[in-house]
């Protein structure tokens, strides 16, 4: 059993399909799902809920995965306020590795 951690740090060890979340200034949300790429890291945001089945993550390279996962006409909108990885718990077990806790 992974027990995650905030602040831990996970490395992505084979590219595998996330889901993201959208942060907008106006009271909505919206997301969608794309290739995290071998080599990320990624940082846990929180400590996930005892019976959570995903978690919140912050890549280390913010911008590049912003630029790869989220399309360029959500980024250029003027009310758009960045992303979150939405990462399956069970992906992080089968498809990373702990770097640091």
């Amino acid at each position: 059993m992974i027990k995650l951690k905030k602040g831990s740090l996970y490395k992505c060890i084979s590219s595998v399909k996330i889901d993201y979340l959208i942060h907008w200034k106006a009271p909505c949300s919206s997301g969608g799902s794309g290739i995290l790429l071998q080599n990320t890291v990624v940082e846990v945001n929180g400590k996930p809920p005892r019976h959570a089945t995903a978690v919140y993550c912050k890549p280390l390279n913010y911008e590049e995965v912003e630029a790869q996962l989220i399309p360029e006409t959500e980024r250029n909108n003027e009310k758009y306020f960045g992303y979150s990885l939405v990462i399956d718990i069970d992906i992080i077990k089968d498809h990373f590795d702990l770097v640091s806790e």
